[in-house]
């Protein structure tokens, strides 16, 4: 009897300490399992493009494991994603739990401060919290991501007006923003020809980056509306310069047609009239009827200026027919009654 109560009371103990063993493992090893698992999904989910289930992955995160390794990273992945649909307040909320932790580390600071540097560059505006915290990352930052910090503080001093500062940072990154950056310097100071050559080098190296179709349409209004600044200081070689960039640089652009009738219009100026008739006559050819109208105006002028007054009388005929509610279709009306009245003398 006594055997049977030492075999039966060894199975209670057994018992208990199985049952002992299973709730130790779900209080201490069950949920730091649980919360990788969460964290996996949450980097997942992100780089898939599942927003929505990522944010909530990540508040979810937030509520249960206030302790986690993974939390400062976590919610660094949340405010990337807010600043992705723009809610920079949201995202800036999201970054401050991260740099004020208590736990965080080097990378995790840096890293959740790359997000502010990302948002002051899309709202293009100095924020000296955001600078401050830039400077800090910019210290603790590797190798790796300290050429990333110092373009957003280029262009953090940019919008400040520090343009010393701006280009000593812009001159510590490296890839596009080692070109761009120094060209949007140059634009806010005026110095447009070294904006253009910096935009040039971008187009030699980087025929494929990320941000080549803005530069192109930088590049373009650039290009002709400083071709125009050149023309109005009288400086014609130097606009027709800039303007044939215009033209030839990316044929087909939305500022050819109107590069196109300036050089037609500085040959006039410059009495080279044949030059700028065979302009004229390609604006007329293609298929942007947008400086038509200007065009064929200059056409009349050219040919009145040459003595050709009937080609002149066609032309200033065809801008009152084609063109009768324009400045230049009324402007057009008193050059025939000049010229009628001309052929009525002769």
């Amino acid at each position: 009897m006594a055997r049977s109560e030492n075999v039966f009371g060894f199975i209670i103990v057994f018992f208990l300490l199985a049952i002992i063993g299973i709730l130790s493992y779900f209080l201490f090893f069950q949920k730091p399992l649980d919360d990788e698992k969460v964290f996996q999904k949450i980097k997942v989910s992100y780089e898939v493009g599942d927003y929505p289930l990522c944010i909530d992955l990540v508040t979810h995160m937030i509520v249960d494991y206030p302790e986690s390794k993974h939390l400062n990273a976590a919610i660094t992945y949340g405010a990337d994603l807010l600043y992705l649909k723009k809610d920079y307040d949201g995202a800036r909320k999201y970054v401050e739990k991260v740099v004020t932790s208590k736990n965080v580390t080097p990378l995790e600071f840096v890293e959740a401060v790359i997000v502010l540097g990302k948002i002051l560059r899309e709202v293009e505006k100095y924020d000296p919290v955001t600078v401050d915290y830039l400077e800090n990352a910019y210290l603790k930052a590797d190798k790796g991501t300290k050429p990333e910090i110092a373009a957003y503080l280029g262009y953090a001093y940019l919008y400040k007006g520090d343009y010393s500062n701006a280009v000593k940072f812009f001159k510590n990154t490296v890839g596009e923003d080692a070109i761009l950056g120094p060209a949007a310097v140059f634009i806010a100071q005026g110095i447009y020809s070294d904006a253009l050559q910096e935009y040039e080098n971008y187009f030699n190296y980087y025929a494929a980056g990320k941000n080549y179709d803005k530069v192109v349409e930088k590049y373009l209004k650039q290009c002709f509306y400083y071709a125009r600044t050149l023309k109005e200081a009288k400086m014609y070689d130097r606009a027709l310069t800039y303007l044939y960039k215009t033209v030839n640089k990316f044929p087909g652009n939305m500022f050819a047609d109107r590069a196109l009738y300036e050089i037609a219009d500085i040959y006039y100026i410059s009495k080279n009239f044949a030059n700028s008739i065979y302009i004229i006559d390609k604006i007329l050819a293609n298929s942007n009827p947008e400086c038509d109208p200007a065009a064929l105006f200059l056409e009349g002028q050219i040919y009145y200026e040459t003595g050709k007054k009937t080609e002149s009388y066609k032309a200033f005929m065809e801008v009152r027919d084609h063109y009768p509610e324009t400045a230049y279709g009324k402007r057009a009306l008193e050059w025939i009654e000049v010229i009628a009245k001309e052929f009525q003398y002769n």
